[in-house]
Parts: C-alpha cells; sequence; structure tokens
C-alpha cells in the first residue's frame, strides 16, 4: 500500500505527526548534528526531516515517488522538490553525500530496485539514513499513522535487505516508543516514555532509524543481478517413440 502525499501532508500536521517528527530528528541528529557543505537528499516523503538536519547544507533535494505524488517545497525560496520514478532516478551516478530515506522502503514496490539506484547516486564516501516502521513497535500495528501502512521491517530483515543490495550498516538507533495519538496526556508524558523506553525496552521502538554505507567488497546489488539475462544451455529435446499397432 502506498500512501498519497497527501495523507503524509496531513499527518505531520497531526499531534502524533508532531511527536513522531520531534522525536525521529532526535535520532537523526545522533547521526547527522551538522552537514556543512554536502549536498543532502530525501527520498520519499522526507519534508518533515530535511530542513532541520539540513539546514547548513550546500544543496537539499526532496525525491517523491511518483506513485505517492509530490508536494511543492521551497528551501531557500526555489522549489527543491522533485517527482520521480524511484528505480530510475533523475540524478547522474555519485553525487548524493548523504540520502535520507523517510515513508521509502516501507512502501517501495521494489525495494532491491530502490536500493541499487540509491548505492548509484550515493558518493563513495557518502551515507545513507533509513528511517523504517519497526515490526515489533506500537506504530506498525494500526493503518492511524503512515507506519502502519506497507512493509514494517525487524533490524535482521533491515540488516539483511542493506547488506543484500550493497550496504554496510553502520549504526542504529530506535525512536517512538510512546504509542500514537493525539491525546495531551499522552503529549505530556511521551519524552518520560521516550527515555524510559530507549533505555529498558529499546527493542521496542515504533521506528528503526540505521545509518549505511556502500560495502566496496560486496558483489553487484541483488536489483543488478537480477536484471541481466541469463542465457540457459538446454538439452535437446528428446520425443519417445510410440510402438505400432
Amino acid at each position: 500500500m502506498s500512501l498519497d502525499v497527501l495523507e503524509l501532508h496531513d499527518f505531520y500536521r497531526t499531534a502524533a505527526g508532531e511527536m513522531a517528527r520531534r522525536f525521529i530528528v532526535a535520532g537523526l541528529r545522533q547521526f547527522w548534528p551538522r552537514l556543512p557543505g554536502k549536498v543532502v537528499a530525501g527520498l520519499g516523503y522526507p519534508l518533515p526531516y530535511l530542513e532541520d538536519i539540513g539546514g547548513d547544507a550546500a544543496r537539499m533535494m526532496a525525491l517523491m515517488p511518483a506513485r505517492q505524488g509530490c508536494l511543492r517545497w521551497s528551501a531557500g525560496g526555489r522549489n527543491r522538490a522533485l517527482l520521480v520514478d524511484e528505480n530510475r532516478l533523475p540524478l547522474p551516478g555519485q553525487c548524493i553525500d548523504r540520502l535520507l530515506l523517510a515513508h521509502a522502503l516501507e512502501n517501495a514496490a521494489d525495494p532491491p530496485a530502490a536500493l541499487a539506484e540509491c548505492r548509484r547516486v550515493l558518493a563513495e564516501n557518502g551515507r545513507m539514513l533509513v528511517i523504517a516502521a519497526a515490526r515489533r513497535g506500537f506504530w506498525a500495528r494500526g493503518d492511524a499513522t503512515p507506519f502502519g501502512a506497507g512493509r514494517p521491517y525487524s533490524l535482521n530483515q533491515l540488516s539483511w535487505l542493506l547488506r543484500d543490495n550493497g550496504f554496510r550498516l553502520r549504526r542504529v538507533r530506535r525512536a517512538l516508543y510512546a504509542p500514537p495519538g493525539d491525546s495531551r496526556m499522552l503529549a505530556h508524558f511521551s519524552p518520560l516514555l521516550e527515555k524510559l523506553g530507549s533505555r529498558w525496552v529499546p527493542g521496542w521502538g515504533g521506528v528503526i532509524i540505521a545509518e549505511a554505507e556502500k560495502d566496496r567488497r560486496a558483489a553487484a546489488p541483488l536489483a543488478l543481478r537480477r536484471s541481466r539475462p541469463r542465457i540457459l544451455a538446454l538439452p535437446r529435446p528428446a520425443f519417445a517413440r510410440t510402438a505400432r499397432p
């Protein structure tokens, strides 16, 4: 299931959406506190996070899949949002220093193909951050938020997916320990729940935030290997003889 861009936009205007944005941004800043001079891109629906982590970047852009739709995003007065085919990004190779995936892998029609494109456009010393709904978390268990749509991941599943497509996992954090909701009481206690959850039940966060880099020792990504035609040597057909009456 792929969410419409307006559904994603409207969610982040709710109390639950603001809570999710605040705690996820805090996690992202643990990896990328500053990005001076970097070329930063986000794939999926990265708008709630890009400005918070890329304010000092040299350039920023948001790449939004065609199945989802695109909203205009002005960063520095110019539109920096592009409607793209996630499997054929309109970018030259190795042009992105930092790549953020938000609401991307869960909703991708072909995750290996999308990751192959991410690997192609990422610089050799670049980094990629993946925000993915966690299979065990509260946020993936209902359809009231975008984190309940699409395909949630366990940490092992996400690690295997990245490994099979030419990436090496570097560091992992989790966020969103408070359950989703719009009540004032939940908003009041959510910082405490986030602190206690990260300390005592770290595996129960609603999202996984994983930093990855290109694995130079890896073979060709799975998506590229699948796209290559295979020529099989087949035996000559043999026909059974029937006895004459």
